[in-house]
């Protein structure tokens, strides 16, 4: 926990506007617990900066379905050349195998994919519904689906992008153990957007604060950056075995690094403007000590 000494309370409404000092005692009357980096890629996974979960998380905008979706967007830009789409599904199964847990959601105002999934669903089925599902209406995951919408602002090959979220639900019915799937309800209430962030640079054994981002019917969006740094880098290093070959003339690690925070960065900044919950709010960079003490940066 971090230290709840303060004064006063937190106004609820639905379009409240938090401010620093109201956001830093949100998180101090949170539940805080620590888990080790190098558990992202095992145990952990990265949830979306959706505020609507009520569990701690380490945020990534779309989650771990969103930074699969980059890395394979950054293999084709640093390698300057397309991925064969009918490997996909392999590759997923291989970046799983490399990740651990994986994390994809969507809301009580979107379909639910697994609704209507049976055994004897015929493949012709579960083609037709796949192509419903990658729809942008479809897509509970506001980061996707505005991803889905504007391919090109952020720099997604649409075909590639289809490609993956078929995957992924093909994942979901069938090896369902492999995601952590979640279904967020109610509408959208986050009061600012909140950068958490931890002494130093983060290594395989630094501790990463989880943050839960809705409580007592407030809510914020919870980013993770210098965590998902230390992911992305982690998963360029296994990019090579994930694609399962030659990633191109023109790729090489650091390339693979920089491009992956580009265009995360570029991502991120475009949902922040462009998404109705997101838009307009204020971003705050809050630190968290080892002594669960919170600090306003």
């Amino acid at each position: 926990m971090c230290d709840k000494h303060h004064e006063g309370h937190i106004e609820k409404s639905e379009k409240r506007i938090l401010s620093p000092e109201e956001t830093k005692r949100f998180i101090e009357e949170g539940q805080i617990t620590w888990v080790e980096a190098k558990d992202l890629l095992d145990a952990t996974a990265e949830s979306c900066v959706d505020g609507r979960g009520h569990d701690g998380i380490v945020g990534t905008p779309g989650g771990n379905a969103g930074e699969f979706i980059l890395a394979l967007t950054v293999v084709e830009k640093a390698g300057r050349q397309e991925l064969d789409l009918d490997k996909v599904d392999e590759i997923l199964k291989r970046y799983l195998e490399k990740t651990g847990k994986f994390y994809f959601h969507t809301d009580d105002h979107h379909p639910d994919p697994r609704s209507g999934i049976t055994e004897n669903t015929t493949e012709s089925e579960k083609e037709k519904l796949l192509e419903t599902l990658v729809k942008a209406e479809s897509i509970g995951c506001g980061h996707i689906g505005l991803m889905t919408k504007n391919p090109q602002e952020y720099g997604v090959r649409p075909e590639l992008l289809k490609a993956v979220m078929k995957s992924i639900y093909k994942t979901l019915w069938e090896k369902p153990e492999t995601m952590e799937f979640v279904v967020l309800e109610g509408g959208h209430k986050e009061g600012a957007i909140v950068n958490i962030l931890v002494d130093g640079e983060v290594n395989d054994d630094t501790k990463i604060p989880t943050v839960a981002p809705s409580h007592d019917d407030i809510q914020i969006f919870v980013n993770h950056p210098q965590a998902v740094k230390y992911l992305r880098d982690k998963i360029a290093e296994d990019m090579e075995y994930v694609i399962g070959g030659d990633l191109g003339g023109e790729f090489n690690l650091e390339s693979f690094k920089e491009y992956s925070q580009k265009i995360g960065d570029e991502q991120l900044k475009f949902t922040i403007n462009n998404l109705p919950s997101a838009k307009d709010k204020p971003i705050y960079n809050i630190k968290i000590s080892s002594d669960d003490k919170c600090e306003i940066v």
